[in-house]
């Protein structure tokens, strides 16, 4: 589900929630996560084109309902 904030729902719990966007802000969420002694969930946003490059591996990437219909 593209921009979901499934950080924000374990946040609601009282877990420790992470928005990660890229690789240079993973490394402290990941720090911040394991110091927190408690649930935690890092939702890391990807390129959904991320791992296409060979062409070969497109096919394993979900898609939409909407985007089959055309």
């Amino acid at each position: 589900m593209k921009e979901a904030r499934y950080d924000k729902l374990i946040e609601a719990f009282g877990g420790s929630a992470h928005y990660v966007t890229g690789p240079e802000t993973l490394k402290r969420a990941l720090v911040e996560a394991l110091a927190a002694h408690k649930p935690a969930l890092i939702n890391c946003v990807i390129d959904p084109k991320a791992g296409t490059e060979s062409g070969h591996i497109q096919h394993l990437n979900p898609r939409s309902q909407l985007s089959q219909s055309n």
